[in-house]
């Protein structure tokens, strides 16, 4: 049976032994100068690069880990008792903007599940340490583990963090594992990013013909709107378009989809996005603003609301729904 802290030893060993004068970096020295006081949560599995709502035989609609623990003293019977696994979403790769709540509130890490050792009841194939493989699929993070997320882009990005608790007491992750651990079978991954694509909820987007405008001149909104789900109907939709201060209804071509008092647009249903729709998955709605007397030299920002229905609308993206107008002398 391998013993996989010897075998780095070795390969540290052998390098010592061909750079190094004979004897200068015995065996003893060697063990001495490796740090082994950490512990290490070996992935063997990582989830696919993307992910999907939707699923298939290239993007899967499930996120899977595989993993195995071992200290730093090479045990083959680690004396752990837990790993804590916790996700957090970010609407970008660098993970510097964080997913935000309905209410505009940063939902920030939460604690996804507690795995105990007892868990870990197989012997890894690769390693012959305890092992256990966890898997959640995209749509439980979706309907109910981020029930509450207005994911900002699409796709956006799930980070995954482990931490490992040993018997007595310490804890290691990303935040202190390289500094415990040397050599190649010692590198703990312990946060992990993966691509989250949402292929559903609605989409939408507006666009102004004019962000430098004069007064009096007449602007035109462009709002889209489109089902991206694959399955189902969204129904019920409706969304709110505020004209700000400074601007004045004229008219539009909603055929009364637009009511300019309530400042609310009636879609009503579109339905899945398929080859088969005949555009009835999406709509366009113009609207047209004067620009007020006595606004030279304003900024002027309309900020619309996407569109809601009755399913749930994963897919925002925030910078589609506003746009800032300076008003020209």
């Amino acid at each position: 049976m391998k013993n996989i802290f010897k075998i780095t030893l070795i390969s540290f060993l052998f390098i010592g032994i061909t750079s190094c004068e004979e004897g200068d970096l015995p065996i003893d020295n060697l063990y001495n100068n490796v740090v082994t006081s950490g512990s290490v949560l070996r992935i063997l599995d990582f989830p696919a690069d993307l992910v999907t709502i939707a699923g298939g035989e290239i993007t899967p609609n499930f996120i899977r880990y595989q993993m195995e623990v071992q200290e730093g003293d090479g045990s083959f019977s680690p004396d752990f008792k837990e790993v804590r696994m916790y996700f957090d979403g970010y609407d970008d790769q660098d993970l510097e903007f964080p997913t935000l709540d309905v209410s505009g509130n940063v939902i920030g890490e939460q604690l996804y599940r507690t795995i105990s050792k007892a868990e870990f009841t197989e012997l890894s194939v690769i390693n012959s340490l305890p092992e256990v493989t966890v898997e959640v699929t995209t749509r439980f993070l979706l309907d109910d583990f981020f029930s509450n997320a207005v994911f900002g882009k699409n796709p956006s990005f799930i980070k995954t963090r482990f931490e490992l608790e040993m018997n007595d007491g310490r804890i290691w992750s990303d935040f202190n594992a390289g500094t415990t651990l040397g050599g190649p079978y010692f590198e703990s991954p312990f946060v992990n990013r993966t691509i989250f694509k949402m292929e559903e909820g609605l989409e939408t987007k507006m666009k102004v013909d004019e962000d430098e405008p004069t007064v009096g001149e007449l602007v035109k909104f462009t709002i889209d709107v489109k089902n991206l789900d694959l399955v189902n109907d969204n129904n019920n939709i409706t969304m709110l378009i505020p004209l700000p201060e400074g601007l004045t209804y004229d008219s539009d071509d909603g055929e009364g989809a637009y009511d300019p008092a309530t400042q609310i647009y009636t879609i009503g249903t579109l339905v899945a996005d398929d080859d088969f729709a005949d555009n009835m998955h999406k709509v366009k709605l113009k609207v047209y603003a004067t620009v007020n007397a006595g606004t030279e030299n304003d900024t002027i920002i309309p900020l619309f609301q996407e569109a809601r229905g009755s399913l749930r609308n994963p897919a925002v993206n925030q910078d589609k729904l506003f746009e800032t107008m300076v008003v020209q002398d």
